[in-house]
């Protein structure tokens, strides 16, 4: 038995040393034949349009070899509308990237992965919630003239070094410059998975994104999906310059947040999160221009909340909310709000007078109100 087990041992060592062998023979010739593809100029460019499923048009090739296979660069490249004349994507490079084991085992030659670099995207989100995409460059292209095509992704596409303009009608502004510093799609079927970091306009800060989403893109009725999203040191201040509140001007405040949710039949059924604001000083206008008369100051607003849809209304449950005005770290509480159709019901388990009269003190209530919640020292605590 000892016998049998060393001879099979020694065989499959011969056999994995045969296989490293012939995989250094066969790298080795594809290396000596990668330079030479580049003559192949029309086949590689049918590879492209294959993959992205859209005429190609482009001005230069060139080969190299990344990890265990080749990879095909397309330079200055343009994806064509169905007319084959209008451009609807512009490209610095699209690199195709095709796996030699793969193309040994099938005996064609597929491309593994297709990454993008130096794109112009559009993304409009439509009145049914759905999202589309087209590529055109926003200062020269009118899309009600038919100048942007949709996109047709392969089964894995990446972004790199990318613009992507987000028009969406109920943000009521200009469309949103974002850099795509990482995009990442794969699809299966009905499957498809996103992944993707995005450095905010105004210098904001970076979101990142990702999504598993189940059923036809094109339409969300359909969808069974997962999501998450999250950012780090977000500069609030930054952010609301895209959409400016009428009333309230914030100073300064800087936010981390961690968000999932679930979708499905059309719409979000469930959010999990975390919240994390510091810093925060935001104050209330006067009209006329005159300079702002209340603020508040808050340390830090933290906490845990969840919020999710139910038969005829919905429920929201926040835990370890720590609500910070000093330096003096208070107690944290909890709250929750159900809403039953038209009933609405709330409970909170501590509450600081001091705390509710310094936001109550930047609220539009009346007068004679807010001239008392000035006068009042609360120290009590609620609960």
């Amino acid at each position: 038995m000892i016998r049998l087990a060393k001879v099979l041992t020694v065989k499959l060592w011969q056999i994995f040393l045969l296989l490293v062998v012939l995989t250094g023979i066969l790298v080795g010739v594809a290396r000596m034949v990668v330079p030479e593809l580049s003559a192949y100029r029309n086949q590689a460019v049918l590879w492209a349009e294959e993959a992205l499923g859209q005429p190609v048009r482009i001005s230069g090739m060139r080969v190299r070899w990344r990890g265990f296979g080749p990879q095909l660069i397309l330079q200055d490249a343009a994806l064509l509308g169905t007319d084959n004349s209008k451009s609807a994507l512009q490209f610095a490079e699209i690199r195709i990237d095709f796996g030699l084991l793969d193309a040994l085992l099938t005996g064609v030659a597929v491309p593994r992965q297709i990454t993008i670099v130096g794109a112009s995207l559009h993304a409009e989100r439509r009145a049914d919630g759905s999202v589309a995409i087209a590529g055109l460059d926003i200062a020269q292209t009118d899309p009600a003239k038919g100048g942007a095509a949709a996109l047709v992704l392969p089964w894995r596409l990446s972004l790199q070094d990318s613009d992507l303009f987000w028009d969406d009608p109920l943000l009521g502004t200009e469309p949103l410059h974002f850099q795509v510093a990482k995009a990442q799609f794969a699809h299966d079927g009905e499957r498809h998975q996103i992944d993707v970091d995005l450095d905010l306009p105004e210098g904001a800060g970076r979101v990142q994104f990702s999504a598993d989403i189940t059923g036809a893109l094109d339409d969300p009725n359909s969808w069974m999906a997962r999501f998450y999203v999250a950012s780090n040191h977000l500069l609030l201040p930054a952010l609301l310059k895209l959409h400016p509140p009428e009333d309230y001007l914030l100073q300064r405040g800087v936010a981390d947040f961690k968000l999932w949710g679930h979708w499905q039949t059309g719409g979000i059924d469930q959010l999990l999160g975390q919240l994390d604001l510091r810093n925060l000083q935001l104050s209330q206008l006067q009209h006329q221009g005159n300079p702002p008369s209340q603020s508040l100051d808050v340390e830090q607003l933290a906490g845990r909340f969840q919020w999710r849809k139910q038969d005829q209304g919905w429920r929201f449950d926040a835990a370890d909310i720590q609500f910070q005005r000093t330096n003096k770290p208070g107690q944290k509480s909890s709250l929750s709000v159900v809403s039953q159709g038209s009933a609405l019901q709330m409970e909170l388990d501590a509450l600081e007078l001091a705390d509710v009269c310094a936001v109550a003190a930047i609220l539009p209530l009346p007068e004679g109100v807010s001239d008392a919640l000035a006068g009042l020292q609360p120290q009590a605590l609620i609960t």
